[in-house]
């Protein structure tokens, strides 16, 4: 046992020293929070349909939107990252994962707080709330926030190891100088 746990030792930080590596299991991490995520706003989503005071059909169509969207960006990243390296991809994929961290923030503090109603609905006597959905779906987002925001910082920190050098640029684009 204690040799499984520093030979983990040494592949992490033989990990932290490729930059490559560091981001490829990142977004492989942020992937799979994304897809834990998916499930907690589809569940989220259908236990805020009914009519009680802490139930919300508008929070549950920002948890399934929020998701599509999350699907998208893993797409999208993914294409950045393996097939279109170019600098001005890099930074929009840095803008639209830095977009998607602060809505996941802010929707982190819109499922907490609907959590709270539906525990004063579930102590008040109603025992059909959806306290566990809502902090789940409160979990999960928090866990996208950290991750999408830790992902921007470290590529930012190596957006010069992504992008990719030999990009092509067409002739009609090179700049021309007159003397």
């Amino acid at each position: 046992m204690l040799t499984a746990i520093k030979d983990a030792g040494i592949k992490v930080r033989k990990c932290f020293r490729n930059p490559k590596m560091v981001i490829t299991y990142l977004w492989f991490s942020t992937m799979l929070f994304g897809f834990m995520y998916a499930i907690a706003a589809i569940v989220a989503a259908v236990n805020n349909d009914g009519k009680g005071e802490s139930d919300s059909k508008s929070l549950g169509f920002v948890g399934v939107w929020a998701m599509i969207l999350i699907v998208a960006l893993s797409v999208g990243g993914t294409m950045v990252m393996r097939k279109h390296r170019t600098p001005l991809a890099v930074g929009f994929l840095i803008g639209v994962v830095l977009m998607m961290s602060l809505q996941m923030f802010s929707l982190s503090i819109i499922f907490a707080g609907a959590a709270y109603l539906a525990r004063i609905e579930r102590d008040k006597g109603d025992k059909h709330t959806n306290v566990h959905s809502n902090e789940a779906g409160s979990v999960f987002s928090f866990f996208m926030f950290i991750l999408y925001a830790f992902f921007t910082i470290v590529l930012v920190r190596y957006r010069n190891i992504v992008i990719k050098e030999d990009v092509n640029v067409p002739v009609s684009l090179t700049p021309s100088v007159s003397v």
